[in-house]
């Protein structure tokens, strides 16, 4: 028993290595950057209590701390997490086995994404460059979805409501998109 646990650290400190590797070698894609305002949970909750959201998206998920919390407190609503980056989408895998979690994962360019469920509502939390908001805006991948967005606007259009964050923290504003039907 102990030797798994051992053996199960040195999985966990190798993926950590080689993700901190893979970042620096990395320029091309986003840097990996956490979530960290408890403000964007608060919001997540009352969009989700205030609602018939039946999906939760999370784009760019990195270590899918949104999607582990939406799931924890919306057992019932479905959960998917979107990475592209090999290393941080096998590292949630790993998480997502071990806590037995029933969230998607998918490790895929959100541009080539195929998002099926446009007939029901969905709320998508999004910490993308404003390039990759532009694009699912301008492609209707945000069609019949309420947006939340961390610091990146989508350019030319106005969000429903716009949160000012703490200025002497690196993530500055959360942003609220209505796509959803009328």
């Amino acid at each position: 028993m102990i030797w798994f646990f051992i053996f199960l650290l040195t999985l966990i400190i190798l993926a950590i290595t080689a993700l901190l590797y893979h970042n620096l070698l990395n320029i091309s894609s986003p840097p990996y950057v956490p979530t960290i305002n408890k403000k964007v949970k608060k919001i997540i909750i009352r969009e989700l209590k205030n609602s018939n959201i039946s999906t939760f998206y999370e784009l760019g998920c990195g270590t899918a701390e949104i999607s582990f919390f939406v799931k924890k407190n919306f057992p019932k609503i479905k959960v998917i997490a979107i990475e592209h980056d090999i290393f941080i989408y096998l590292i949630i895998r790993l998480k997502g086995i071990l806590l037995g979690s029933k969230i998607k994962f998918y490790r895929k360019d959100i541009q080539k994404f195929n998002f099926k469920n446009k007939k029901s509502p969905s709320l998508m939390y999004c910490y993308l460059y404003p390039k990759y908001m532009d694009y699912l805006y301008h492609n209707q991948k945000f069609y019949n979805n309420k947006v939340i967005s961390l610091d990146f606007e989508i350019q030319g259009i106005k969000p429903e409501n716009k949160i000012i964050l703490n200025k002497f923290n690196f993530q500055k504003q959360i942003l609220i998109y209505n796509f959803l039907s009328k």
